[in-house]
């Protein structure tokens, strides 16, 4: 198996980086259960600041960014990309509107 990197964050275009703390923070694998555990242990005023999250990705056009992103980065590769990618599970698990 090829071994993953770190470090992409450090790549993500200047008007992205505020989501690089989220992914880093949470920093979820491409399992379900990382998800639901992290749904689980939100604190109080966590979820209102991933609504506000979500929503500045929804009016900035980001997620469109953070796929062309990934699209390079690619999330096997760099396990950083992959938190990044799986951040966005995790706001869509929450039911969260980003896109």
């Amino acid at each position: 198996m090829e071994e993953k990197h770190n470090l992409c964050l450090n790549q993500l275009p200047e008007e992205l980086q505020y989501l690089a703390a989220y992914a880093r923070k949470y920093h979820l694998d491409n399992c379900e259960d990382d998800i639901d555990r992290a749904i689980e242990g939100l604190l109080s005023g966590e979820l209102e600041d991933l609504a506000q999250v979500a929503e500045r990705v929804l009016w900035n056009g980001d997620y469109e960014k953070v796929s062309r992103f990934v699209a390079v980065y690619e999330i096997f590769r760099y396990t950083d990309a992959a938190w990044l990618y799986f951040f966005f599970g995790l706001l869509d698990a929450l039911e969260l509107k980003f896109n």
